[in-house]
């Protein structure tokens, strides 16, 4: 099935070029881009959840948090941009709709943020709790002596507390609304960026 269109050449713009968009073939080179660099970004979120747990840093102190969101957020933009890149690279006008990267970008987002937060979920709840709600007992006194037992602050604590001590469906319905939340702003923001032609990433060797 092939879709007839007309555009503009940046190059001559008084001529009008018709082209021919393969787009069984474009859909292949997008499901392929996804499921590759959704993995990759999949792999090293849950390879750095699972070295956290196996050197023993604790994932709930301030430090330790900050810097785990950075590593979130640099691997998941990273292979987003790495996806469209593939993708427009792949096609015949290097161009593509805001719509497809959108769509890209969104599920390689939440599959690799989801497969990470369900490791998160297996180790704190099946494979090792013990350790866990000692890891945050210890974050909570520090807490409490930072900020002189404040009533707020420790209501708060020890909310998160009872999540990490029980296993709830209703921390499982949170995680899924913040991550499709979250999705659906980082996918637009870098949908409207990446959806450009000749950016810095269509340098980079794909993955």
């Amino acid at each position: 099935m092939h879709r007839t269109i007309f555009y503009y050449s940046n190059t001559e713009p008084k001529y009008c070029l018709f082209l021919q968009i393969n787009l069984p073939k474009m859909k292949e080179i997008i499901k392929k881009s996804i499921i590759k660099n959704g993995l990759y970004a999949a792999s090293i979120l849950v390879g750095y959840t699972l070295l956290a747990y196996l050197l023993e840093i604790s994932m709930f102190s301030p430090v330790q948090g900050l810097l785990s969101l950075l590593i979130t957020l640099g691997t998941l933009v990273t292979f987003t941009f790495l996806a469209i890149s593939t993708v427009r690279k792949q096609i015949e006008t290097h161009q593509i709709s805001f719509l497809n990267t959108w769509l890209i970008t969104s599920i390689v987002i939440f599959a690799a943020s989801f497969l990470s937060n369900v490791t998160s979920l297996l180790l704190i709840h099946v494979v090792d709790n013990e350790y866990y709600v000692a890891k945050y007992q210890e974050m909570m006194f520090k807490m409490a002596e930072q900020t002189d037992n404040n009533p707020e602050v420790m209501k708060s604590l020890q909310d998160g507390f009872h999540s990490i001590q029980n296993f709830e469906l209703s921390s499982l319905t949170t995680t899924l609304i913040f991550l499709f939340a979250s999705t659906a702003v980082i996918s637009g923001l870098t949908a409207l960026i990446a959806k450009k032609k000749d950016r810095f990433e269509d340098n980079i060797n794909a993955i």
